[in-house]
């Protein structure tokens, strides 16, 4: 089973994302597959709600910079403290503009985040895949660290 922490404050926001990622995982993934990776998902709406569950035992955080207590560079700032201690961090927001997007993204990357992808491309075709495919991607690289250092000698 995967777990996904989504910090998005926009109730209708989070359930189109959970929606599109759980869609793109039957249309794109074989039923065995998609049946083997299970997708749960918990949602917290503020920065406030997000440090109260920073050590929760989830796979991934799908976090958006724009939250109601906290601008993005608080959240990004946040982020840099809490990085290493927390489960991989995806960045899933939207700007006003595609531009102020893109001068957040390597900002994001800085600060620890493994992913950062713009809402926009949720309503391209293929957005959902993509999101998924980024999910999966930094959770398999997540796991294979985790395995490296159980396999790692003590010394």
């Amino acid at each position: 089973m995967l777990s996904i922490l989504l910090v998005e404050d926009d109730k209708g926001v989070a359930k189109s994302l959970v929606s599109l990622i759980l869609a793109a995982q039957r249309a794109y993934q074989s039923p065995e597959v998609a049946r083997s990776c299970e997708i749960k998902f918990h949602r917290v709406a503020t920065m406030k709600e997000w440090c109260e569950h920073l050590h929760d035992p989830v796979d991934i955080i799908l976090l958006d910079l724009k939250l109601p207590d906290s601008e993005p560079r608080q959240t990004l700032d946040f982020l840099d403290v809490h990085a290493e201690r927390i489960a991989p961090v995806i960045i899933i927001t939207a700007m006003e503009t595609a531009t102020d997007e893109d001068a957040w993204m390597l900002p994001s990357i800085a600060s620890g985040a493994k992913s950062f992808f713009s809402k926009r491309r949720l309503e391209d075709r293929e957005g959902p895949r993509q999101l998924l495919n980024a999910i999966l991607c930094v959770f398999g690289a997540a796991q294979r660290q985790l395995r490296r250092r159980k396999d790692a000698p003590e010394i």
